[in-house]
């Protein structure tokens, strides 16, 4: 009967060291969850990013009629530097397609800018012809300016050709720029001109 008992009390030493054996093998999984997704529950979320002023998205038209005559059309508007806006622009006239950058200040300071103007006719990009590429241009607080327009202006052609004006405007000391585009002017040698894209008429 004693025998019994201890063969008992071994048994159940023998069971508890077995429990005590998985529970310790079993340790290092308790309570890990392993890394957090980002985004997930209990994971670390960045805050969402502002856009920079140069990338944020303007409430003004796509395309606007441009300052190069009734027949121009600007393209979308861009931020910066500074507080000034805008876009790259194209014109076509009866004997003749023009190309410019309208710049409007509408801070209280003046601003100086570098700026590049060219343009591509049908897929070949050329030099305007009565001025340099890039110019240093400064633009006075409220004051809209046109770089380019008659310096950069070219005889239409008897056959069809695409125009399009190509350009950017950046600060002076910048070490780079996006450049932005004017609508295309599709120009035929009978007078008829058309924009792609263009104003819906109203």
């Amino acid at each position: 009967m004693v025998f019994t008992a201890i063969s008992t009390v071994a048994g159940v030493i023998s069971m508890v060291a077995g429990v005590i054996s998985m529970a310790t093998g079993l340790a290092p999984l308790v309570g890990w969850s392993g890394p957090a997704d980002d985004g997930a529950s209990g994971g670390v979320t960045a805050d969402p990013v502002s856009p920079p002023i140069g990338g944020q998205e303007s409430e003004a038209p796509r395309v606007i009629v441009g300052p190069l005559g009734d027949n121009s059309r600007c393209g979308r508007q861009t931020f910066g530097p500074e507080q000034l806006v805008w876009r790259v622009c194209a014109g076509v006239a009866p004997d003749s397609v023009s190309f410019g950058l309208l710049i409007t200040n509408n801070g209280s300071a003046p601003v100086t800018v570098a700026t590049y103007l060219e343009y591509v006719q049908t897929g070949t990009y050329l030099s305007c012809p009565e001025m340099a590429e890039k110019q240093e241009v400064a633009v006075a607080a409220g004051e809209e300016v046109v770089v380019g327009d008659a310096q950069c202006s070219v005889p239409r052609e008897d056959e069809p050709f695409v125009y399009q004006g190509r350009g950017w405007v950046a600060a002076a000391d910048a070490t780079s720029a996006t450049i932005k585009k004017s609508p295309n002017a599709h120009v035929h040698p009978d007078g008829r001109s058309s924009w792609d894209p263009d104003i819906i008429a109203s």
